[in-house]
């Protein structure tokens, strides 16, 4: 996949991007804040705020929203280490 299947139609937010404790750790976290009603059925991390490559994507069971809802997304990943 290179785009969400449905984008919910606002803005990308830039998350907060954090380093573990080592090199082989990865965590970022986003709020997002939602103008309308709907459900929510998937997360992407992306490489850059506008047209950037989809790095992950993640499916999830509907959460569904109403205008100025929120949710906050962490996406976090390791790596071992030579790998």
């Amino acid at each position: 996949d290179t785009a969400l299947v449905t984008p919910w139609g606002g803005a990308r937010d830039t998350g907060t991007q954090i380093e573990g404790q080592s090199t082989q750790h990865y965590k970022s976290i986003a709020t997002t804040t939602y103008n309308a009603t709907k459900a929510i059925t998937e997360h992407g991390l992306f490489r850059a705020a506008t047209a950037g490559i989809l790095m992950d994507r993640t499916v999830v069971a509907a959460i569904n929203v109403v205008n100025t809802n929120k949710i906050e997304w962490t996406f976090e990943i390791g790596f071992s280490a030579g790998g």
